[in-house]
């Protein structure tokens, strides 16, 4: 990082799969001067399972929301709405 001739003081986030790797690197960029350097905790694994677990909930609230609301309906001479996930 010192090779590319970052200010010390310029914000760095180091992203890892599980975590363990962003939090050792983050430690030593400190210890090297580095003064903003963040890691994310968990890594990207809890980060796609945090966010897939509110993606798949959102999918379910529609699907019951289109079964209970859209589908109750009559349908004026159509075929009743498609919902596409």
């Amino acid at each position: 990082m010192k090779e590319k001739n970052l200010p010390l003081s310029q914000k760095i986030i180091i992203i890892s799969s599980t975590g363990q790797l962003a939090s050792y690197t983050s430690s030593l960029l400190l210890i090297a001067g580095f003064e903003n350097v963040y890691s994310l905790d968990g890594g990207m694994t809890y980060w796609n399972r945090l966010f897939s677990d509110e993606l798949i909930n959102a999918q379910d609230n529609a699907v019951r929301y289109i079964r209970n609301h859209v589908s109750s309906q009559p349908s004026v001479g159509s075929n009743p709405p498609t919902l596409y996930i």
